[in-house]
C-alpha cells in the first residue's frame, strides 16, 4: 500500500481534519473519473499503419500510450488504497 513514490499517504483523521465519510467521497470520486480517464485512453488508436516508414516512432509512441495506462491505473491503486485505510 503505497505511492507511485513509495511513501504511502492516507490521511488521519482527527477532530480538527476533515471528515472519514469525506476523505472517502473525495478519492472513491477520482478512482471512478480515472477509470473513465483510463477508458479514454485506452480507446486511442496506436496502430502501425499510422507510423509507416517510422518504426521508432511507433515503438515510441506506443510505449508512451503504455507509460499512461499504467500511471492511471498505479494512481487508482494508490487511491483505493487510501480508501482502504480510511476504513473504520
Amino acid at each position: 500500500m503505497s505511492t507511485a513514490n513509495g511513501a504511502f499517504t492516507a490521511p488521519r483523521i482527527n477532530g480538527n481534519g476533515t471528515d472519514r465519510a469525506a476523505l472517502k467521497a473525495e478519492r472513491m470520486a477520482a478512482v471512478r473519473a480515472l477509470h473513465a480517464a483510463a477508458e479514454a485512453v485506452q480507446a486511442i488508436t496506436v496502430n502501425g499503419r499510422d507510423y509507416i516508414g517510422y518504426p521508432e516512432q511507433f515503438a515510441a509512441a506506443l510505449t508512451a500510450h503504455e507509460t499512461r495506462l499504467r500511471a492511471i491505473h498505479a494512481a487508482i491503486r494508490d487511491l483505493t488504497d487510501e480508501v482502504i485505510a480510511l476504513r473504520g
